[in-house]
């Protein structure tokens, strides 16, 4: 004789149950957001001499940092200037000609032509708000701690 088999008895899926939603509060959640940090930008103002003085000729850049030369932050301007000048019988001199320009992200560097007098004279490339001033006493070396580059012209 056989034995019988057993039949699956179809079973009866337990019916869900709704859970009742948590209270809500009036005061609003701040809200979270997932974004990736960006890289910021601080602005530096450095501007450094990358192209040694030539024929009158003088190449400056910009940089955010120690290594990176050529870059500032959007909206950043640096005022970079050069002045020449013209020895006076006392020792001083008075201005022979000078140009301004500002550094910026879509030009971040400027080569300068300086316009020298044709006697011996001093000469100075800068940065900064500095004035630049019409005359030099004797003794005099202007623009602080802003100049890049520059020629007393002592020897004279």
């Amino acid at each position: 004789m056989v034995a019988p088999t057993p039949t699956a008895t179809p079973t009866r899926a337990a019916t869900p149950t709704r859970r009742p939603a948590p209270a809500r509060s009036s005061t609003p959640r701040p809200r979270t957001t997932t974004s990736s940090p960006r890289a910021s930008c601080t602005p530096a103002a450095v501007v450094d001499v990358v192209q040694v003085f030539t024929n009158g000729q003088v190449k400056v850049a910009a940089r955010t940092d120690g290594e990176s030369t050529d870059q500032l932050c959007a909206g950043e301007r640096i005022r970079v200037f050069w002045a020449t000048y013209r020895r006076t019988a006392d020792g001083g001199a008075t201005l022979y000609r000078s140009q301004v320009r500002y550094l910026d992200r879509s030009s971040p560097t400027w080569t300068m032509q300086l316009v020298l007098p044709d006697t011996c004279g001093p000469w100075y490339v800068a940065s900064g708000a500095w004035s630049i001033p019409q005359t030099l006493k004797p003794g005099v070396v202007p623009f602080g701690g802003g100049k890049l580059n520059w020629e007393t012209a002592e020897h004279c």
